[in-house]
């Protein structure tokens, strides 16, 4: 399945810089805060792709950076964007002598691709592969949003993720400090800014009022199609 992945969605289309560029305000907007303050900080990021999150983090100035991807279509491109410190791997195996290294390890639309016992068998070796204070950051689709393209616009998806069952998921592989945060549309023009404000106020509030009136309840507070799950390795909270 993931032989020719990338050219199993693009078609012929064919990858460009400007694919990468146009990423990173996108990835700046949602994803800095949970980036360490250290440039030199150890970081993975599984299920790689061609780079669009490696550019982001090498514009950033992360310099110590390692992506790997199970489809060697994708990591041929990597290479030619100039990512030499990709490869092609399995996760769960890369990570088996890898304890303790990694300062953060990133996970981007990965996670449903994966069976439940593959996600939990994954999840432990990456917590083993942290370091004490180690973080992981995932992207996942939100099995609360309706009509959501992204838990069913690719094939290869095995299941989508609540806020509630990723939470539920981290404490299992002995993750603490989870933190759950909507991917509002990113706004970077006068389009998008109309966007995002029909989303806050308009179709944010009518996915609540059928939350509420066909369930008694709201089920969470997080509606948008993708949602970022962000924890720690470190010590259990009080």
């Amino acid at each position: 399945m993931y032989h020719l992945y990338q050219s199993s969605i693009r078609g012929e289309d064919k990858l460009s810089l400007k694919d990468l560029r146009c990423w990173v305000g996108y990835y700046r907007a949602h994803y800095s805060r949970w980036l360490p303050a250290d440039r030199k900080a150890r970081i993975l990021e599984i299920g790689c792709g061609y780079g669009r999150f490696l550019h982001f983090l090498r514009s950033e100035g992360y310099v110590d950076v390692h992506g790997i991807d199970v489809s060697p279509e994708q990591i041929r491109y990597a290479w030619q964007f100039g990512f030499l410190h990709t490869e092609e791997a399995s996760a769960v195996d890369f990570l088996k002598d890898k304890a303790d290294r990694y300062d953060v390890i990133v996970m981007l639309d990965v996670l449903e691709h994966f069976e439940k016992e593959e996600a939990i068998r994954l999840l432990d070796a990456i917590c083993a592969s942290l370091t004490k204070t180690g973080r992981l950051i995932l992207q996942l689709p939100n099995a609360l949003a309706p009509l959501n393209i992204y838990r069913y616009g690719d094939f290869s998806h095995e299941t989508a993720f609540t806020p509630a069952s990723i939470t539920q998921l981290l404490r299992m592989t002995h993750f603490h400090h989870i933190q759950t945060r909507p991917l509002t549309p990113h706004i970077h023009g006068p389009k998008s800014l109309l966007i995002n404000l029909m989303w806050r106020v308009v179709w944010q509030n009518l996915i609540r009022f059928y939350m509420w009136s066909a369930n008694g309840n709201l089920m969470g507070d997080i509606y948008t199609g993708n949602f970022v799950a962000v924890a720690e390795k470190g010590a259990k909270e009080n």
